[in-house]
């Protein structure tokens, strides 16, 4: 990249003065580039940042704000963004035809040496990386001073990746930068700063910061739109408010009077009932602008003697919204180094805010991480961990300073905040910190591990902290409620086998038990399976609170970080922001009637990138003006779960929900729905005098047969009240619950899996278990003339497969099976999406692709295909990524993998190879998996293959043809330590991965490759699909077709 500032700058205005362009450069930003109207299009979204000065409150300022919008100055205008205390980025990528493009902006500062860090990220390196932010904001810099300068920047789009623009402030010195007219237009030269639009719009409810707002009072937005140019719109603004369920509301058309460029009015918005609502502006030349709010009823009040259930991290930034939602918890988070400045005095935020959030109503939990400044640890430490990737961030206090200098810490802070503090937290995820560390792994050289983690030293010195921390809470709290290890879903999905290590050497000090249990999978978008369920909550509960009972002084158990992550791209698209509302609605629901003590959802307002790949944003509001309909259903989740003390689940049937709560003023509440969308019945049960509602809060009118309530279920769930006066409303509901009917129990379950070129099979199988079902499969292919019907009958208990044609590429099947009068037809569509594994001659596995030339590669990598992502150490594609190729000559299966892993061990032998780095696959023969069992079938086969301590490693780890597989098979493993790179060749016999394989053939595979950074087990894996590591379902792997 070229960086132009000063005089090359002015040099660079003059000579684009005296050319003569055929036509005015194109603003590649779409967003206010010029602050005019506001500052949500430029820094609020996935990968915009930072604390916007008038959004909050001036006492729940975190830190200090990091920008404002500044009517004072601009360039040229009436406005600017102002930088206080940080940075901003353009929050959504931009994708750019391949080519070179200018990046340009006008800055200024408060001193006359001003400077600002300015650069073009790509997406999917914006934090780590040689290209991150991290690596390059000390080196990337442009002098500023007082005047308005302008900057500009060359860069090459390569027309795949998004890029984002970053200004910022990185050392306090620099002083304070004020940005205006942000532009990328094509070519090595800027041009004339221009608006990508006609006219540019902002819309604001005047409401708390978050838009929640009391469903019952007067809600009113503002508009405020800027014309650049003198052309008048050729037709009115169009506003629509839409509910959660796409449904109209109201409708506005507005001609907008323009007075010296400005267009500003007032409307109401409709109030009256609760819930999320959607607020779409479109004018022709202006970018569609959307705002939603979120109207809430009365929250439920908690007794005084009794712990509130509901927290939402994150929710300091928005106090007022917090508490109308019905929010008691807030989590702070604080480390010992982020603490203390360098002339070790308290530098700590939370001692700021906890007090101020006591006063505004909430509950604090402070999770305390022993994370010791870096200048208390010794060079040799933080270099030896530098060699393996560990910051020193990560990285626990030396011994010899946990009984002086960390005890010293926590005296000091408990006498400060003892009496703001609700639940402590020594430690957070640290089975993932400390236990997957490949710096204390590589100190241990696997002599003390359990399981995947290393113990040994690492481990009392953490024990230690938690003993000395916990020491001193009690001195001045002798009630305190404290957690150690804080888990994250790595020790979650192990059963809690390092926390149990912890709580051997310390559980007398712990009373509580804080985990972070994420939903698997927890991403949702295009491309995805269905986001994971509520139902493991009861694993984490099981095994949570066995560990506990067994070591520790309590077994309170509460979920400390939970949430789902939305693609970005389809941030409002109903299917998606519903199916995290009603998962979010579902898993309070559940932990509840668990008995779990608290439940925090993760995050309120979040951004996109690091952790989560490149696509997924973490965050119920997209950003202060704009709550998702998670915000509506977290609001419901109060109501419910809030002021209980007695809940239960009711055990109807496996695919359904049903629980129910009793509040201690005599009403109780029910909830019934459907776990997926494969079974969705009505349920009959006995109307009492029930009073219904829905997921948003309001109520909502059943049909009734006779005596019976009709409950039309879906994944969203259904609340029945019983609120009768002297009457026992919990018994009256656990028993109709207890004995409702399923009225149209759905009797089949069909399952799709792809048979050859030609063939589907649907797997059909009948749920009864006394009851013959016969039927219809009538299919049809939109688009085509492929119709047709096929006749089916079920033996009790049976499964068959029903056979229908393949689509053809892109294309769906709908098929709809009937059963005359005694059910409801079932209707499911199939898009079928395969891998194609091409025919190829003269392939030789010799450590090189230089015949493989023909075959198409398929590019496996991002942090969107790593797991488990907590606390590892994935840092971009160098580190981890995978080219993988599919090939078959008739005869054999050609399998190759050009792995990119910048550090590579395995001490491995045999069945254990796949510990270290590796590969692992597997076949699906017939693609015959529709058992609700997670396992192999018996015609399966598990391979592991890799580049050992001992030199080429292929082990068959199960397969019915166990030694003809590996006898017959050929491979080739090669590792390159200058370039990185490990490549994997295999060949193996069709014959033996199934007798029935041939040409138009499917079958299913999936792929893992492991990732060991230290010499001490792989701490992550690569991801083909899902089905293998992390649970095996073989009915989750790709399907492939032999060409």
């Amino acid at each position: 990249m070229n960086i132009k500032t000063g005089k090359t700058i002015a040099f660079c205005i003059y000579a684009i003065s005296c050319i003569a362009f055929s036509s005015e450069p194109v603003n590649e930003l779409s967003g206010d580039t010029d602050f005019e109207v506001g500052l949500g299009t430029m820094v609020s979204g996935p990968f915009g940042y930072g604390t916007p000065a008038e959004a909050r409150p001036a006492n729940f300022d975190e830190t200090k704000p990091w920008y404002e919008h500044d009517k004072t100055t601009g360039y040229n205008s009436s406005g600017s963004l102002k930088l206080l205390n940080g940075a901003t980025r353009c929050p959504v990528p931009v994708i750019l035809p391949k080519g070179t493009y200018t990046y340009s902006c006008y800055m200024k500062s408060d001193i006359p040496n001003g400077r600002a860090v300015f650069m073009m990220l790509k997406q999917g390196s914006v934090f780590h990386g040689p290209q991150g932010i991290l690596a390059r904001r000390g080196k990337e810099y442009v002098e500023v001073g007082k005047e308005w300068k302008r900057c500009t920047m060359t860069f090459e789009a390569d027309g795949v990746t998004g890029y984002v623009p970053y200004v910022g402030g990185w050392n306090r010195g620099w002083g304070t930068i004020w940005l205006e007219r942000i532009m990328i237009s094509k070519g090595k030269n800027p041009g004339e700063w221009q608006s990508a639009v006609k006219y540019r719009m902002d819309m604001k409810a005047k409401s708390v910061y978050g838009n929640v707002h009391p469903f019952d009072r007067n809600l009113n937005a503002e508009l405020h739109m800027v014309r650049y140019g003198d052309q008048l719109p050729k037709e009115p603004l169009r506003i629509r408010v839409t509910d959660f369920y796409g449904k109209t509301w109201k409708e506005y058309r507005i001609t907008p009077e323009f007075k010296d460029g400005h267009f500003r009015q007032e409307i109401a918005l409709p109030v009256g009932k609760s819930g999320w609502f959607k607020v779409d502006a479109t004018m022709d030349g202006m970018p569609n602008v959307t705002m939603a709010y979120v109207l809430t009823r009365p929250v439920e009040k908690v007794p005084s003697s009794m712990e509130p259930f509901v927290g939402l991290y994150g929710v300091q930034s928005i106090p007022e919204a917090g508490r109308l939602l019905g929010v008691s918890w807030v989590d702070l988070q604080e480390s010992w180094r982020g603490s203390m400045n360098d002339k070790n005095e308290y530098a700590s935020h939370s001692m700021e805010l906890a007090p101020r959030l006591r006063k505004a109503g909430y509950k604090i939990k402070i999770s305390l991480q022993p994370c010791p400044p870096e200048r208390f640890l010794k060079k040799k430490t933080l270099e030896d961990a530098a060699k393996v990737k560990i910051a020193y961030t990560s990285l626990l206090p030396e011994k010899d300073t946990v009984e002086t200098l960390w005890r010293s810490f926590m005296r000091d802070y408990m006498k400060k905040m003892h009496a703001h503090v609700d639940k402590f937290e020594i430690g957070g995820e640290v089975d993932a910190a400390y236990g997957l560390n490949t710096y204390y792994k590589s100190l241990d050289q696997g002599k003390n591990m359990v399981g995947n983690y290393v113990t040994g030293e690492s481990m009392e010195v953490l024990s230690h902290c938690v003993r000395v921390a916990a020491e001193e809470i009690l001195k001045v709290n002798p009630t305190a409620k404290i957690s150690g290890v804080r888990p994250c879903d790595c020790d979650c999905r192990d059963g809690f086998i390092y926390s149990t290590e912890v709580f051997k050497r310390c559980g007398k000090y712990l009373n509580t038990f804080a985990v972070d249990c994420y939903p698997n999978p927890r991403w949702i978008g295009p491309g995805r399976p269905a986001a994971g369920t509520e139902e493991p909550l009861a694993f984490v509960y099981k095994k949570g609170t066995e560990a506990m009972k067994k070591y520790c002084k309590g077994s309170e158990i509460y979920v400390a970080e939970f949430g789902y992550f939305i693609d970005y791209r389809h941030i409002f698209d109903s299917k998606y922001g519903g199916e995290q509302a009603n998962r979010l609605l579902r898993n309070f629901l559940k932990a509840k009637a668990l008995g779990f003590a608290q439940f925090y959802y993760f995050l309120a307002i979040g951004s996109a990138g690091g952790n989560e790949g490149q696509y997924y944003y973490f965050g119920i509001w997209w950003n202060a003006s704009t709550p998702l309909p998670a915000v509506a259903a977290l609001a419901t989740a109060g109501r419910i779960v809030e002021n209980v003390d007695q809940a239960e689940e009711i055990p109807l049937k496996s695919d359904l929900g049903s629980t129910v709560y009793r509040k201690t003023d005599g009403r109780a509440v029910g909830a019934f729905w459907a776990i997926t969308s494969a079974f969705t019945p009505t349920l009959e049960v006995e109307a009492n005098k029930f009073e219904a509602m829905d997921a948003m809060g309001n109520p909502v009118h059943l049909d009734r047969k006779g005596s019976k309530l009709l409950i039309p279920l879906t994944e969203m769930p259904v609340f029945l009240w019983s609120t009768e006066q002297n009457k026992d409303n919990y018994v009256l509901l656990r028993n109709a619950m207890k004995n409702a009917r399923i009225q149209n129990d759905i009797p089949i379950i069909p399952e799709f899996r792809c048979e050859s070129k030609d063939a589907l099979k649907v797997y059909v199988r009948n749920l009864s278990l006394s009851q013959e079902i016969k039927g219809n499969a009538r299919y049809a292919i939109p688009g085509t003339d492929k119709t047709g019907t096929v006749r089916f009958s079920l033996a009790p208990a049976s499964t068959q497969i029903v056979r229908l044609p393949m689509p053809p590429d892109g294309k769906t099947i709908e098929a709809t099976f009937d059963f005359g009068d005694d059910y409801l037809p079932v209707t499911k569509k199939f898009t079928p999406e395969l891998i194609r594994v091409v025919r190829a001659s003269g392939l030789k596995l010799d450590g090189t692709l230089e015949s493989w030339k023909s075959v198409p590669p398929i590019v496996v990598s991002g942090s969107s295909r790593i797991q488990p992502m907590d606390g590892t150490t994935y840092n971009g594609p160098d580190d981890l990524s995978a080219k993988m190729y599919f090939a078959n000559d008739g005869e054999y299966f050609y399998f190759a993998a050009d792995v990119t892993d910048d550090h590579h061990f395995n001490v491995f032998k045999g069945n254990e190879a796949w510990n270290g780095d590796s590969i692992q696959f597997a076949f699906d023969p017939e693609t015959n998996h529709v058992e609700n069992t997670k396992a192999f079938d018996p015609d399966d086969t598990l391979i592991t293959v890799a580049h050992t301590s001992e030199g080429e490693t292929f082990y068959v780890n199960r397969s019915p043809r166990r030694s003809e597989v590996r006898n017959g098979s050929r491979y080739k493993i090669v590792r390159d330590e200058k370039t990185r790179h490990t490549l994997y060749q295999v060949k193996i016999p069709l014959s033996l991965i199934g007798p029935n394989l041939k040409q138009g053939s499917v079958f299913g595979f999936a792929c893992c490759v492991f990732d060991d950074d230290s010499g001490s087990k792989a701490d992550y894996w690569l991801y083909l699909t899902y089905g293998l590591a992390g649970g095996v379902n073989p009915a989750l792997f790709a399907q492939c077709i032999l060409e």
